[in-house]
C-alpha cells in the first residue's frame, strides 16, 4: 500500500468518526463504501467529491502519517531464555571462564532483547558448582547488576594495575607460541588494564603499548628483521600483526600440510640419528670385547699346560707296575684279548708279589 493510499484511509476514518450535519442516508452510504478499520483492503478508494463530507486535517492525523512514512521497526522481546555458556567457578574445569561468561551476560543485558526475568532464568541455568552456591547466597529477589557485581568481587580480576603492567613488560613470545597467540595474550593483559575503574591506561596508550611490546617481544629474529621496515614506518598494531602472520606462514611453507610433513620428517631424522648413535656405541663395545678376547687367547697360548708337567705316579691296573696308566701299558699286547681285565690284574699283582 502506498503512502497516498494510507493517507486516504486515515482521512476517511477521521471523517467517519467526526459528527456532520449530513443525513443518515449519506452517512450510511459512506460507511458501506469504506472498508473496515481492522482489515483495510489493498485497493484504491473511490473519489466522492459530492458526498458533502468535509475532511479535516487534525494534528493527530498528521502524526499518524509521519509514523506510517517513517516505519521504524520496534524492538522485539523474546520470552524463551537464551543459552549461556556453563560457568562453575573452578580453575581446572572445562567450562567457560568468568570473563567469557560475564561478557555474554553483559552483552544480552545491554541489547535489551530479553526481559530481566528471562535473563535471570538463563543465568540460573548456566551456573553450577561453587558459582551456583554464590548465587544462592544472594537470595531469591536479586537483579542482574547485583549478580554481576557480586561475581566480579568473587571471580573477577583483582590484580592491581602495577602487577599487570609488570607482567605485561616481562612477557615474551615463547618458541612453541604462534604470532596470533602472542598477540592475543598481550591484548588480554591490556584489556584488563582498560577495564579497571578508573582505567589504568587510555586507548591511545594501550595501542602504543601493544605496538611496542608486540614487536620487541617476538621470538623469531628473522620475523623481527622482516617486520622492522613496517614498524619504523609507523604501522599500527593490527597491521604489524597481519604482516607478522604472513611472514610466519611463508617461513612454515604457506601450508599446514607442509608444516606437518616437515615436522614428521624432522622427527624421523631425530629417530634415525638416535639409532645411528646406538649402533656406533655397540660397534665400539664389540671392538673392545674382541680386543680383550684376542689378548686373553694370546696369554693362554703362551703359558704351558699344567698337566704336561705332572708325571703319573700311580700303579697300572693292567700290569701292576708304577709310572704309567692302563691305557699306556707296554705289556698290554702280550695278554689274551679274551681274558678279563680283573683276572689279568690279579695275575699281574701276584707276579709282582713273587718277584719281590
Amino acid at each position: 500500500m502506498s503512502l497516498k493510499e494510507v493517507s486516504q484511509v486515515v482521512d476517511a476514518l477521521q471523517s467517519a468518526l467526526t459528527p456532520t450535519s449530513t443525513s443518515n442516508s449519506t452517512s450510511t452510504r459512506h460507511e458501506k463504501t469504506f472498508p473496515k478499520v481492522s482489515t483495510p483492503k489493498r485497493r484504491r478508494l473511490p473519489q466522492t467529491p459530492n458526498s458533502g463530507v468535509k475532511f479535516s486535517q487534525s494534528p493527530r492525523v498528521e502524526g499518524v502519517r509521519e509514523r506510517c512514512a517513517t516505519s521504524v521497526p520496534e524492538l522485539v522481546s523474546y520470552t524463551h531464555p537464551p543459552r549461556l555458556p556453563l560457568f562453575s567457578g573452578l580453575n581446572d574445569s572445562k567450562d567457560a571462564t568468568y570473563r567469557q561468561w560475564s561478557y555474554e551476560v553483559r552483552a544480552l543485558y545491554r541489547d535489551k532483547l530479553y526481559s530481566d526475568s528471562v535473563l535471570l532464568q538463563a543465568i540460573r541455568r548456566s551456573l553450577k558448582g561453587p558459582a551456583a552456591e554464590t548465587l544462592y547466597n544472594l537470595g531469591e529477589i536479586v537483579d542482574v547488576n547485583d549478580i554481576l557485581t557480586k561475581f566480579d568481587h568473587v571471580y573477577g580480576d583483582v590484580l592491581s594495575s602495577g602487577i599487570i603492567l609488570q607482567q605485561f613488560y616481562a612477557s615474551n613470545q615463547t618458541k612453541a607460541e604462534s604470532v596470533a597467540a602472542w598477540a592475543c595474550r598481550l591484548e588480554d593483559m591490556v584489556s584488563k588494564l582498560t577495564l579497571k575503574k578508573p582505567p589504568a591506561v587510555s586507548e591511545d596508550g594501550a595501542k602504543s603499548m601493544l605496538r611496542l611490546k608486540f614487536y620487541n617481544g617476538l621470538y623469531s629474529s628473522s620475523v623481527r628483521q622482516l617486520l622492522r621496515h613496517r614498524y619504523d614506518s609507523g604501522a599500527t598494531f593490527d597491521e604489524l600483526l597481519v604482516e607478522a602472520r604472513t611472514i610466519e606462514l611463508e617461513e612454515q611453507g604457506r601450508s599446514p600440510l607442509t608444516c606437518k610433513v616437515q615436522q614428521s620428517s624432522s622427527e624421523a631424522e631425530d629417530k634415525i640419528d638416535k639409532l645411528l648413535e646406538v649402533v656406533h656405541s655397540l660397534k665400539e663395545r664389540m671392538s673392545v670385547l674382541e680386543s680383550q678376547l684376542s689378548t686373553q687367547s694370546r696369554q693362554n697360548s703362551s703359558q704351558p699346560r699344567r698337566f704336561q708337567q705332572v708325571r703319573f705316579t700311580g700303579r697300572c691296573w693292567h700290569c701292576g707296575n708304577q709310572g704309567h696308566r692302563q691305557i699306556n701299558c707296554p705289556s698290554q699286547n702280550h695278554l689274551n684279548e679274551n681274558q678279563p681285565v680283573e683276572q689279568g690284574n690279579r695275575q699281574a699283582l701276584s707276579r709282582n708279589a713273587q718277584n719281590q
